[in-house]
């Protein structure tokens, strides 16, 4: 009987139930007929004793309700399954459910623990990681489709789940980060830009803004390239000019140099007077640094003539010197606690700087030691210099002079360090007066060759006063 089912059964009446329907219906049908889910029976056959034997045997013993499937009763009501389900048909699985103690089982507060806790594992580590709000937003989306088919399956398995709560808590997160992201990302970008923006290329600036993780600040050691460029005679110039004419032309010659260090991604690290110091592989990493580094002196001379060319009378034709090294030193924000400055420092520096004077021996350009131009000896044109040891080094270096890009050397040039390189070799094996003949046919080619004019003179002074136990370094004495 009804009455101890009743007793027996463990569903608290005085509070709400799930209803469990029955069976899928035709749930894209608006037609109202096609939304049974119990047998009707039409009300007027069983008054007018019209039943058949089936429907006799369906009513006898059974639970019989009344109601009504017409649409002009007004009873009828959207479902999870329907557009519109008679309304006797929520009465009939209530009392479907009850006969069968099967409602929906409202099981939410460990299953709500637990989609909290995914959402905290799975996506926390990933939303604090990625930076764009759309790769935030894609998986949230995922999630959301996730949790609704979660909901789907528990509700075929008899369970109630209320995902309401995970998925409040996953677009408030989101949002929350995002909000969140837009403070402290937008602060974070405006100090990238204000620190690197004056000494950093544009593309630069935007790769590390985009992805500040690549920017590592504070003392790191790194494999780098540093540059020295100095506007020779310097001094004799600014005596010429009135200080608003050496600052035009300071600018002038400066703003040249460093569009081409920025162009090749460069970090100008300080003006010192008339001096520019750059430096390569920092803060981002850069696979041919050295080589890029070797553009921008070659082009830095390109750009030298040019100015020259555009120079108004009485402002003079500077030269420049550059040197190049590379190797360990240590880049990062340097300074007090009220000043800093993003720079580089180690014995790399140091040679660099070296190199950059020690080009007013030889009457070089550009000077690049062996660490700097064994890489880029493909992409460029160079001659070698000598091995030299410069002033506060103990070991000595090879530098090259770097000439032109590949392929670029005119033709006078490449007949002119044709004969120089002869005149080296000659040198080198101690037959000075033989290598001062061919210094000799290299000046033909240009009159000023620094190097040339060098080994020649160098070559003379050899044959009337020898080295002894000479192993070809040349020391440099002064800075």
């Amino acid at each position: 009987p009804v009455s101890e089912f009743y007793m027996e059964s463990k569903i608290d009446l005085n509070e709400a139930q799930y209803l469990n329907f029955r069976s899928p219906i035709d749930w894209g049908s608006d037609k109202v007929t096609d939304g049974h889910i119990y047998r009707y029976i039409s009300l007027i056959d069983i008054i007018r004793g019209k039943l058949t034997k089936e429907e006799k045997e369906i009513i006898k013993g059974g639970i019989a309700l009344v109601g009504s499937t017409t649409l002009g009763a007004f009873d009828h009501v959207p479902s999870p399954f329907s557009k519109q389900l008679p309304g006797v048909e929520f009465h009939a699985t209530a009392i479907d459910n009850f006969l069968h103690d099967d409602y929906l089982k409202v099981k939410t507060e460990n299953l709500l623990l637990l989609m909290f806790l995914l959402v905290i594992f799975i996506f926390g580590p990933y939303f604090l990681k990625k930076y764009s709000a759309l790769t935030i937003f894609i998986p949230v989306v995922a999630a959301t489709i996730f949790l609704y088919y979660l909901k789907v399956y528990f509700f075929s398995q008899g369970v109630r789940f209320v995902f309401v709560g995970p998925l409040i808590s996953l677009w408030l997160s989101f949002i929350t980060i995002i909000v969140h992201k837009a403070f402290t990302e937008g602060k974070e970008k405006a100090w990238i830009k204000n620190t690197f923006g004056q000494y950093l290329s544009p593309k630069v600036v935007k790769v590390i803004t985009d992805d500040p993780s690549k920017l590592k600040l504070g003392g790191d050691k790194r494999d780098m390239t540093v540059f020295f460029l100095d506007i020779a005679h310097f001094t004799t110039i600014s005596e010429k000019l009135s200080p608003e004419e050496l600052t035009h032309m300071l600018n002038k010659y400066l703003s040249g140099f460093t569009d081409i260090i920025l162009k090749y991604d460069g970090v100008v690290d300080k003006y010192i007077g008339d001096c520019i110091m750059a430096f390569w592989n920092a803060p981002l990493d850069q696979e041919k640094h050295r080589t890029l580094t070797c553009f921008a002196a070659i082009d830095c001379m390109t750009e030298l003539k040019k100015l020259n060319g555009e120079a108004v009378e009485g402002e003079g034709q500077p030269a420049i010197r550059i040197g190049l090294n590379s190797g360990p030193a240590v880049v990062g924000n340097m300074g007090s606690n009220t000043r800093l400055s993003y720079t580089v420092m180690g014995d790399t520096v140091n040679l660099s700087s070296r190199l950059e004077s020690a080009n007013k021996f030889f009457g070089s350009k550009i000077m690049a030691s062996e660490f700097t131009y064994e890489e880029a000896k493909d992409e460029v044109e160079a001659r070698f210099l000598g091995r030299i040891r410069v002033v506060g080094k103990v070991l000595p270096v090879k530098v090259y002079e770097l000439l032109s890009k590949k392929g670029e050397l005119s033709e006078e040039m490449v007949k002119l360090v044709a004969e120089y390189n002869k005149g080296l070799d000659l040198f080198y094996k101690f037959d000075y007066k033989e290598a001062q003949t061919h210094f000799d046919k290299a000046l033909k080619f240009d009159r000023q060759d620094g190097p040339s004019e060098y080994y020649k003179k160098l070559s003379q002074e050899y044959i009337e006063n020898p080295p002894e136990h000479w192993d070809g370094t040349i020391n440099l004495t002064s800075k």
